[in-house]
């Protein structure tokens, strides 16, 4: 990476992902450009020319989903979302997730559901159509961080906070 991208400094993003195809995208920070993805097809050997998400210069995570598309969530006054349906040579709009302050975000995908937690944890939004629509679930509570993972076998996310149990969303489809 060129001097001034910042990818260390990170706070709990992920900011590498991997596409069932093997595609290679890591997200960083910028300076002048704000979040940029750079992706590489040939196992890290080289990566292409870098694609500009957004230009603010704050904290984002990068996912890819099963079904090809590649994601980028961050936050400014609102929670805005980036997808990818061509694995990640283009993106279209902003999305507007939620209106809200957010301090960072965690994201997670399988098929075309998505999942987005804010680091407080106290609501979960679900889309089941890749981002096209969200739902709101209030989860209760506030913590100092809060996590999600889905995984194919689950079918449904799972919510990590700092307490010793772990809460797991029960539902009967996956949102």
């Amino acid at each position: 990476m060129v001097a001034g991208n910042i990818i260390s400094q990170a706070n709990t993003s992920r900011n590498l992902a991997v596409g069932t195809d093997g595609t290679i995208f890591v997200l960083y920070r910028n300076p002048t450009e704000g979040i940029v993805l750079k992706r590489s097809t040939d196992r890290g050997a080289t990566f292409g020319a870098p694609v500009v998400i957004a230009p603010n210069n704050i904290e984002a995570e990068v996912a890819t989903s099963s079904n090809g598309n590649v994601y980028v969530v961050w936050h400014s006054t609102d929670v805005l979302l980036r997808r990818s349906t061509d694995g990640g040579a283009t993106f279209g709009a902003p999305i507007t997730v939620a209106n809200i302050g957010s301090t960072s975000l965690h994201m997670a995908t399988d098929g075309p559901n998505l999942y987005i937690i804010p680091r407080n944890g106290q609501n979960i939004y679900v889309s089941n159509d890749s981002g096209d629509t969200f739902d709101t679930v209030a989860l209760g509570g506030s913590f100092a961080f809060s996590d999600v993972l889905a995984r194919k076998c689950w079918h449904v996310p799972m919510r990590f906070t700092p307490c010793p149990a772990l809460n797991r969303l029960f539902e009967n489809s996956t949102g």
